[in-house]
């Protein structure tokens, strides 16, 4: 865990209440197997963990010069 500082935030969630889930943007089926493919290739290093929380984090690809994500 980060250090405590004096500005701390802290999100107030009411009881029995989920956070909102909705995708930022669709992703492609290229996109969602490159995306699935990395994170095994993450998982199996060790350098992730699998977690069932309900929140996520946004991914976002952009295509290099040579047209690759």
């Amino acid at each position: 865990m980060p250090p405590h500082h004096d500005f701390d935030h802290e999100i107030h969630i009411e009881n029995d209440q989920m956070p909102p889930h909705s995708h930022i943007y669709p992703l492609s089926g290229t996109e969602l197997s490159l995306l699935q493919e990395f994170l095994d290739d993450m998982l199996s290093k060790g350098f992730i963990q699998s977690s069932q929380l309900p929140g996520g984090a946004p991914v976002i690809f952009a295509k290099k010069k040579d047209g690759t994500l």
